[in-house]
């Protein structure tokens, strides 16, 4: 990886780093006020249930990292890391 490339990622990771922990770590479900506009999302377009809004979410939460992990780590193959962490 080039240096420029790195110190371009770094700072990303780092702040990406920091609002999952912040996430995993809030002392409320950070969904709580969105409540009512789920239930009427449900109401209106009955596929999205809210086991379905939240894989998704966790998707869209998830997937950024995985990329910005392969632009930092780059002699580790990349299927290896995009494949590792949703296995668990």
């Amino acid at each position: 990886m080039t240096p420029g490339r790195l110190r371009r990622a770094l700072p990303w990771f780092l702040g990406y780093a920091i609002a999952l922990v912040r996430i995993a770590f809030w002392s409320e479900y950070v969904d709580k006020g969105a409540g009512v506009l789920l239930t009427r999302l449900t109401e209106l377009v009955p596929i999205l249930t809210c086991d379905r809004i939240e894989f998704g979410s966790n998707i869209f939460l998830f997937v950024p990292l995985g990329s910005l992990l392969t632009m930092l780590i780059p002699r580790l193959p990349r299927a290896m890391v995009e494949v590792s962490y949703p296995v668990g």
